[in-house]
């Protein structure tokens, strides 16, 4: 069973014990990163981040590699543009040294100018390395904000400027016991959880609460052919990226799956039945819905040959307008047993289960609770779903990206199409 609790130091602890399971994952959380950079230390949470790795308190790094080797696991961490994630999953023989490891995160020491040189290098190679991906150049593309042009990793000048009180400062104010989640999921023992408040109750490094900062994508809501972009590429094949915004103030989250699941999740989906089975114009379609602070986004993605784009765009509309019409009941059918009683199965998945527990009850301040969405979404009928279908497919939340060669159909061509599209939908 999900327990939350906020410890006397303020760390925030969520369990949820499952001794059907032969591991134990623990996942710490912390609210920093682009969204509370500027432009003058962007990177700079990417950096902090590894150095947890270069040195862990008392640890040098190949003393902790030792440490968690030892016990048969791996100290990950990742930063996001919200928030930053650690985590590390051991068989139950192991949780008390696991447990002791991710404390160290939380304690309060400082990094020096060598750790600092030496760490700058690797994450300068990374910079180096990295290209950016089409989700994310998609992503940046959908906000038109600067806090997602700005990369996660910080740029080569602005690495190279950040110093050993930037870091160091940046630590004390967000890698702190007033902004810190831990997210303990498995085979854990009631004395596991004694032991582990107890640990964790002993810490003692005070920061500053941090509020959630929310970021909106430029026209949320009122979107229009402005919002719309033709991308050149000289390739034969096209990449479509369909976005339609999510008032989660008139839809409820698991409403907008539905949505997605109904069109196109699932061979029998209708987009993928339509276009891939029925019309054969491509085998990459695909759609997911992404959660934000105070709004959500449906995302259709697929690729098609640059000369059926016309085609596939007025077979995918066409199709939004009929569901928009009508939800069936075989949609409906197929598609409610996947967010009813299926979702106890997440409860064996931690790798998930740990993300959504810090994502949702820490990141974003809304309570994730199995139990509890089963029963909603029991309650969900065709007739409420045709209305929050109306809500979101309209005009005015949807944004569309797509790679054209200009050399097989023309940046005017497809334009003017989508300009019909948005009358039509």
């Amino acid at each position: 069973m999900k327990n939350n609790r906020i410890l006397e130091n303020n760390i925030t602890l969520i369990t949820d014990q499952n001794l059907g399971l032969n591991a134990v994952k623990i996942s710490l959380f912390f609210k920093t990163g682009t969204y509370y950079e500027t432009k003058q230390n962007y990177g700079i949470t990417h950096l902090v981040e590894h150095l947890f790795f270069r040195k862990l308190e008392y640890l040098t790094q190949k003393e902790l590699y030792v440490q968690t080797e030892s016990i048969g696991a791996f100290l990950k961490g990742k930063t996001y543009r919200n928030f930053v994630c650690f985590e590390i999953t051991v068989v139950p023989e192991y949780y008390k040294k696991a447990i002791q490891l991710i404390s160290m995160i939380l304690q309060p020491f400082k990094w020096n100018e060598q750790e600092l040189s030496t760490e700058k290098k690797v994450v300068l190679k990374q910079i180096y390395n990295k290209r950016e991906t089409f989700s994310e150049y998609q992503e940046r593309l959908y906000f038109n904000n600067i806090k997602y042009s700005a990369p996660i990793k910080g740029n080569e000048q602005l690495i190279k400027s950040v110093d050993v009180d930037m870091v160091n400062n940046w630590k004390e104010k967000f890698f702190t016991c007033d902004n810190a989640c831990v997210v303990i999921t498995g085979a854990f023992q009631l004395t596991d959880y004694k032991y582990t408040v107890s640990l964790l109750e002993g810490i003692s490094n005070k920061g500053t609460f941090i509020n959630n900062k929310i970021i909106y994508p430029k026209h949320l809501f009122k979107r229009s052919c402005a919002d719309d972009r033709i991308i050149p590429t000289n390739e034969s094949l096209s990449d479509v990226w369909i976005t339609f915004d999510v008032n989660l103030n008139e839809i409820f989250f698991t409403q907008a799956q539905m949505i997605s699941s109904m069109l196109c999740r699932g061979d029998g989906s209708r987009l993928i039945y339509l276009l891939k089975d029925q019309y054969a114009l491509t085998d990459d379609i695909e759609s997911y819905v992404s959660l934000y602070q105070g709004f959500a986004c449906i995302t259709f993605q697929f690729t098609i040959e640059n000369r059926d784009l016309e085609e596939g765009l007025q077979l995918f509309f066409n199709e939004i307008r009929n569901f928009k019409r009508e939800i069936k009941q075989e949609d409906y059918l197929t598609t409610i047993p996947f967010f009813t009683k299926n979702l106890l199965k997440e409860k064996d998945d931690q790798e998930n289960l740990n993300f959504d527990y810090g994502w949702f009850d820490f990141i974003l301040g809304q309570v994730y609770d199995i139990p509890q969405l089963i029963t909603y979404n029991s309650s969900q009928t065709i007739v409420a779903l045709e209305c929050a279908v109306k809500k979101v497919l309209a005009a005015n939340n949807m944004a569309i990206n797509i790679c054209n060669n200009s050399r097989i159909k023309t940046k005017s061509q497809i334009a003017q199409a989508v300009r019909q599209f948005r009358t039509e939908i």
